[in-house]
């Protein structure tokens, strides 16, 4: 099995080797490297086994131990590649500032530090589009707009979960006495409260992201019922116009029946009469107008229009 090895000193190698060797190096089970093995997600966590840890961070997973480490290679290679230089770069720093933090908890916090930046980038790259769908949504409440926004949702429901899971891990390990104490293999002389703050610290970043996906959240939710408004205020209006001009054509409609009535070819006693013509014009007017004013009128009462 493919991966990176990494000592102390900061050298980075790629080496071949199994799950029974790791269990030797570090005096584990196979069973162990289960959480970082296992071909299907599993949930983030750091445990203590054997002479080492097992380290899943979801596209992160460390097998880490006193002297030495191991980054289990997956199918990114740009990935892989951009968090062994962290590590080098973070082991090189260790020297050049002369820390006295051990190397097990270096490697781990580095875990901990890359998974967060790849979190703030990939955020903040999913606020500039947010921004950018949720203005088209208002303005232009079309399918396709709405199509987007539903993608959007999706993403950032998948940033809330790593979120989550970051800060869910990192609270258990801070909650935890007995694994804070475990954490370091090497030198027992280090601090607690040392290293409880470097953790809190990133478990506070962590926090500030879960709360921008909160607010967030809201921006969505707020966007969607602005846009329902403006949906059913739309939708009240056509309802509104439809109805006039039903109700139009329902007077309209009696005018049509009677010049009906009067245009069968049958006798009837107005036919000879001079004035038949303009009175059955102005009564069929007038019944026209007062019916559509107490339709008008009901309606009113009814609050339907």
């Amino acid at each position: 099995m493919k991966m990176f090895k990494i000592i102390p000193n900061g050298d980075i190698s790629l080496v071949d080797v199994s799950k029974k060797t790791l269990a030797i190096e570090f005096d584990m089970h196979t069973r162990d490297f289960r959480p970082i093995f296992l071909p299907r997600r599993q949930l983030y966590t750091v445990s203590i086994r054997g002479d080492g840890l097992i380290v899943n961070l979801g596209k992160i997973k460390l097998v880490i131990g006193k002297k030495s480490a191991y980054f289990v290679l997956q199918d990114d290679e740009k990935r892989d590649l951009a968090f062994s230089t962290h590590l080098k770069n973070k082991l090189k720093n260790k020297k050049l500032e002369d820390t006295h933090i051990p190397f097990e908890f270096m490697i781990l916090e580095a875990a901990f530090e890359f998974v967060l930046s790849k979190t703030q980038k990939h955020f903040i790259s999913f606020e500039l589009r947010l921004a950018k769908v949720l203005s088209q949504v208002s303005e232009f409440p079309t399918q396709e707009n709405f199509e987007k926004l539903l993608v959007i949702k999706k993403e950032i429901l998948s940033i809330e979960k790593i979120t989550q899971e970051l800060q869910d891990t990192l609270t258990e390990l801070l909650n935890d006495d007995e694994a804070i104490d475990e954490l370091v293999l090497a030198n027992k002389d280090f601090e607690d409260d040392d290293l409880e703050s470097i953790l809190e610290n990133i478990l506070e970043q962590v926090m500030e992201i879960s709360h921008d996906i909160h607010k967030e959240k809201e921006n969505i939710d707020d966007t969607q019922e602005i846009v329902t408004l403006k949906m059913a205020t739309i939708r009240n209006s056509v309802i509104h116009f439809d109805l006039l001009v039903s109700l139009l054509t329902f007077i309209l409609s009696i005018g049509t029946l009677v010049s009906g009535f009067f245009g069968m070819n049958l006798h009837n006693p107005f036919e000879d009469y001079p004035f038949a013509f303009v009175f059955v014009i102005l009564g069929v007017f007038i019944f026209s107008i007062i019916l559509g004013l107490l339709f008008w009128k009901r309606l009113k009462q009814k609050y339907i229009l």
